[in-house]
């Protein structure tokens, strides 16, 4: 009785052969490389948003810093950043940009991509590790930018016989400001006007030279202070200077001929003789917010103005700098000599002086829109109006084009219309297809005159086609919620960084690898793509037609068309397979890995398959019955791996078996390693132990927590995480398998 109670027992034993179940666990987090914090299983991951977020503001010359507080379960942060102009609606800005691909761990964080001037708003969330499906909300938006010196910076000149006014535009939360002045401003010897700097609040300082410096040419620069005293880098350098008794008067109707040449720019004043013979002069030249420059003056050696007509002139040309499209600030002094007041000599002093602007005949400098209409059939073109354009000047503009970068603009207008002092000009140009103009050069005329072309000046005018597809991947094992399942598989995704100029995308598809993106494809879709969340790249998910088996590879490139059905090049090639769910994968992981031998005759395992397992020494043991299961075989996967048997009695009335596996597969894209053990009763009931890891194209972690064994098979439910992004599943251990 003792022995068939063995025999009954074994047997039982090995009947329960019948299901094993798998999680994924984890997998690396790819989207921000390295610098991320471990995983906090521990705490329970919500999603809230980080709070009390704070962002410096003309603290640090050189980087702007953000800081929050921590969120609870959070593992790292995610930091967007955008930029925008004073009055802009911060809640409603659009254009975030993801600041950095590393996860950042800690609740603060130094940008150093950052330019002086430059209004910035920055927001964080929170992700997790474990919690991968939980993406945390935004914080409050919060607002910053570096410590710059004031702009707008003047000193007065002539105003004042004792004293110079500096006076500047302000800049928001600083501590105060400090002016410095120097009697020659070249050899880099500056003194502060005031030991202390003024308040924050103040937009001038009145500086009194000593009598030596009455009437001499004195300059100025200012610098913003923070918390810490932290001093910004030095505004622009003005010149300022006291009036004298006795100095010249200020040169009078001061013109130039703005806008009515493309190379010169003369200025024209009213001849001035005193009977002491003629003055010296001195001609000043700025731009914007620059410093001004000496660009002409009689005692560097310079010939006296010429006097054409009872007027004084001078030719500033852009041998000497000018540029098209920049209006330039001209100062004009007389320098002239009087008598020291103690008699002994002669004293040089600046004059009263005159100011005026300029310009050359300039194309638009600004194109605020290069677009392709909403019609689809040709280009739109908005550009601000060009310099000088106040309605009255009788300004045209001509628009000439070229069909290719290296070609040549056609020497007539393919359009033309006249100035008339808007703000803003848009045109459109018809497009019917290759071989139409692509490129564009605007040009201003005035009278017989026309402008220099913006495209020699400034690069092309045109509205590019679609580039070579940037930042190109095509998924391998990737899930997102957007996908859909169709016999165990979700869809390959296809990632890429945006592109303006593309309105959709054709997708080439191989199932063998090919030598380029040339050659025909096996499948070929026009898609539109979907922006991700990042904001920053679009996605395309592939229909299942182009998806390949499980365990297989498919090759994909991609190109973008604009509505004008221009296209691009061809991306680089890229690989890609889909993820599979969890019951697909448990039932390859046990054909293929954990038991093959219950699946002889199995359309699934195959018949070459089948027939190795049918001869195998562990299918030998499991299919007898009693005794003659006992002992213990090993067999070697065809793809790689070895997998070991062993099976025991333990009296009165129970059994043991145990199976150990070591990178076993017997297909080249899914390997198991671990082990299990069974432990039945004579009734068939009883427990199982173990786990395994896959690895291969399914990464993936199988916990046995839940599962038992009951009437000679495996019951409860494996708990499979997968590597793909998925969270893990409870599934059966007892697939289906034809």
């Amino acid at each position: 009785m003792k022995k068939i109670l063995i025999l009954i027992s074994t047997a039982l034993i090995l009947l329960s052969f019948s299901s094993c179940n798998w999680d994924v666990w984890g997998g690396e987090f790819t989207d921000y490389g390295e610098g991320s914090a471990g995983a906090n299983a521990s705490t329970l991951f919500t999603g809230a948003k980080p709070e009390e977020i704070s962002v410096t503001k003309s603290r640090f010359s050189d980087e702007i810093r953000i800081a929050w507080n921590s969120v609870r379960g959070a593992d790292y942060y995610e930091i967007f950043k955008t930029e925008y102009t004073e009055g802009d609606d911060i809640e409603n800005l659009t254009t975030w940009q993801r600041l950095t691909d590393t996860a950042i761990n800690s609740t603060s964080y130094s940008d150093y991509n950052v330019v002086a001037g430059t209004r910035y708003a920055y927001r964080v969330r929170a992700r997790s590790f474990t919690y991968r499906d939980v993406i945390g909300a935004y914080s409050d938006i919060g607002t910053g930018w570096t410590l710059t010196p004031p702009l707008e910076v003047e000193a007065s000149q002539a105003e004042s016989t004792t004293s110079i006014t500096v006076s500047w535009e302000g800049v928001a939360s600083v501590q105060g400001y400090k002016v410095y002045w120097s009697p020659t401003g070249y050899d880099g010897t500056w003194e502060a006007t005031q030991s202390s700097a003024v308040p924050s609040t103040a937009r001038s300082l009145t500086f009194s030279p000593t009598s030596q410096y009455y009437g001499q040419t004195l300059y100025f620069h200012v610098t913003s202070i923070a918390r810490g005293n932290i001093e910004s880098e030095p505004s622009v350098t003005r010149q300022g200077y006291t009036y004298v008794e006795g100095a010249p008067q200020s040169p009078e109707n001061l013109s130039t001929n703005s806008g009515e040449s493309t190379e010169e720019i003369t200025l024209s004043w009213t001849a001035m003789y005193p009977n002491e013979g003629n003055y010296d002069w001195i001609i000043y030249r700025r731009a914007g917010n620059e410093s001004e420059r000496a660009i002409y003056s009689t005692q560097a050696g310079d010939d006296q103005p010429e006097v054409i007509d009872g007027m004084m002139t001078y030719t500033d040309t852009t041998a000497s700098g000018l540029t098209p499209g920049v209006r330039y600030t001209y100062t004009v002094m007389a320098i002239g000599k009087i008598t020291s007041e103690d008699g002994s000599g002669t004293q040089t002093v600046n004059g009263m002086p005159s100011t005026t602007t300029g310009y050359l005949l300039s194309p638009p400098t600004e194109i605020s829109e290069k677009r392709i209409n909403d019609t689809t059939d040709g280009f739109v073109f908005t550009f601000l109006a060009p310099l000088g354009d106040d309605g009255t000047r009788n300004l045209t503009y001509n628009v000439y084009g070229k069909a290719t970068a290296n070609g040549s603009f056609s020497q007539d207008p393919i359009y033309s219309a006249s100035l008339d002092g808007s703000e803003s000009y848009t045109f459109e140009i018809k497009y019917s297809g290759d071989g139409d103009n692509e490129y564009f050069d605007i040009r201003v005329r005035n009278g017989s005159t026309e402008s220099v072309g913006y495209a020699s000046l400034y690069g092309n005018l045109t509205v590019p086609r679609p580039i070579k597809v940037r930042g190109y991947s095509a998924s391998d094992n990737t899930y997102t919620d957007a996908m859909s399942i169709v016999d165990g598989q979700y869809q390959v995704l296809l990632q890429m960084d945006v592109d303006s100029n593309a309105d959709n995308y054709t997708v080439k598809v191989w199932k063998t690898n090919p030598s380029s993106a040339s050659e025909d494809a096996d499948f070929s879709y026009e898609i539109v793509p979907t922006t991700s969340s990042d904001a920053g790249s679009n996605q395309i998910l592939i229909d299942h037609e182009a998806n390949p088996a499980v365990g297989e590879t498919y090759y994909y490139a991609v190109r973008g068309t604009d509505k004008l059905g221009r296209t691009g090049e061809w991306s680089d090639i890229d690989s890609g397979y889909p993820a599979i769910t969890g019951e697909e994968l448990v039932r390859h992981m046990q054909v293929f890995g954990l038991k093959p031998w219950e699946f002889i005759d199995t359309e699934m395992l195959g018949p070459d398959l089948s027939d190795k397992w049918r001869n195998s020494a562990i299918y030998g043991y499991i299919s007898q019955a009693g005794m003659g299961s006992l002992g213990s075989a090993a067999e070697n996967g065809e793809a790689s791996g070895r997998i070991t048997y062993n099976a025991s009695y333990s009296p009165p009335a129970s059994g043991s078996v145990s199976f150990n596996y070591t990178n076993f597969g017997e297909k080249d894209y899914l390997y198991i390693n671990g082990s299990y053990n069974m432990n039945v009763s004579m009734s068939g009931d009883g427990s199982a132990s173990g786990g395994f890891t896959v690895g291969g194209m399914y990464p993936t972690t199988i916990g046995l927590t839940n599962i038992y064994v009951t009437g000679q098979k495996f019951a409860g439910t494996y708990t499979v995480t997968q590597s793909n992004g998925s969270a893990s599943q409870e599934i059966d251990p007892n697939p289906e398998v034809q």
